[in-house]
């Protein structure tokens, strides 16, 4: 794609674009073009200007009072926030967009919410189950992805051999494996061990007939 060959001169372009939305007070006609922009720059990790253009379509859906795509997009606030690991500054904009008693109320809020939480407590198993929340499964696949590769400040993605993005996955299979070996170790020891005690019976049965 055009994006993937020439990203400053593409991210230009959307910019320019949605600023004319913006300029001309056409902002309905251009929230596709912000999702795409914000996408866009998720996807090459751009997070700060992705923070940017998010507000800007935040403030475009208060316009319009298109509530469902602005507790969307605040969602996605929070979610790049974190990507670029700034927990206060997300808990912070979280608070503030908690003001709307529509978005206090959505899953998207329930969601954020739960994530924050998780990152509070430093509690990663925590911070897995919200980013399986459906409310993240519905944003758009890079948002979905990215809120994936979020974990608690201190988690290692490499604990216990982890390569995969879907650590969740990638540790029960190893622990799965660990314990698997240690059930094949602990059988062996158990078989050796009956084999040491059947002679030693054996021995001591010859030594009764000697």
């Amino acid at each position: 794609m055009y994006e993937d060959t020439d990203i400053e001169t593409s991210i230009q372009l959307h910019l320019n674009a949605i600023t004319i939305y913006e300029t001309e007070n056409r902002g309905r006609f251009g929230l596709e073009e912000f999702r795409n922009l914000s996408s866009l720059l998720v996807k090459n990790k751009r997070y700060d200007k992705a923070v940017e253009v998010l507000m800007r379509l935040a403030a475009q859906c208060i316009k319009l009072n298109n509530r469902l795509e602005l507790c969307k997009t605040y969602l996605c606030v929070v979610i790049c926030l974190l990507a670029k690991g700034d927990d206060v500054e997300a808990s912070k904009q979280l608070d503030t967009f908690s003001q709307d008693s529509y978005f206090e109320r959505s899953p998207e809020f329930a969601s954020a919410n739960n994530i924050i939480l998780a990152y509070k407590e430093f509690d990663q198993e925590k911070l897995d189950q919200a980013i399986r929340d459906p409310a993240i499964n519905d944003l758009n696949s890079n948002f979905r992805k990215l809120a994936y590769t979020l974990s608690v400040p201190g988690f290692s993605r490499n604990v216990l051999g982890v390569k995969s993005n879907d650590y969740r996955e990638s540790v029960h299979n190893k622990l799965d494996s660990t314990s698997a070996d240690a059930s094949d170790a602990h059988r062996v020891e158990s078989r050796e061990a009956g084999l040491f005690s059947n002679t030693v019976e054996d021995g001591e049965d010859d030594d009764g007939l000697l």
